[in-house]
């Protein structure tokens, strides 16, 4: 005869294999769906994920050095045109320098011209008129 005890284990034993089947089981596809993959096929896959590190890495790097070229070009271009501008600038200045050294010689030479004229009396007393040439490097 069956007694309380043995129907309760009858019925919750069943329970309790269908339980661990279901999780022997659930288990088992879980372990084949995240299942590492064989080892070369891992090899593989961690050679491609570099290779397209490596790409990125050269690409990101071509592209920094692309845009370090273009700058110091354009900071080269920059100095030039400064240098250029500047040269002109010092030769202007130079040649404005020179011209007003000319007319300051020319009014100089001028002056001395009028004061030996009016302390001769522009009678050609003496050794005769002051020479009124200039010299070469005010021409």
């Amino acid at each position: 005869m069956m007694t309380h005890t043995d129907s309760y284990q009858t019925q919750h034993g069943n329970g309790f294999v269908l339980g661990l089947l279901a999780g022997v089981a659930a288990g088992g596809a879980l372990a084949l769906l995240f299942a590492p993959r064989p080892g070369a096929d891992t090899r593989h896959d961690l050679a491609d994920g570099m290779h397209r590190a490596g790409r990125r890495l050269r690409d990101a790097y071509d592209s920094a050095a692309t845009t370090a070229r273009k700058g110091a070009e354009r900071v080269r271009h920059e100095a030039s045109r400064a240098i250029d501008r500047a040269s002109d600038t010092a030769h202007d200045m130079a040649s404005d320098a020179r011209d007003d050294v000319k007319d300051a010689a020319r009014s100089l030479h001028k002056t001395i011209d009028e004061a030996a004229t009016t302390a001769t009396g522009g009678s050609g007393i003496g050794n005769g008129p002051i020479s009124t040439s200039r010299p070469p490097a005010f021409r």
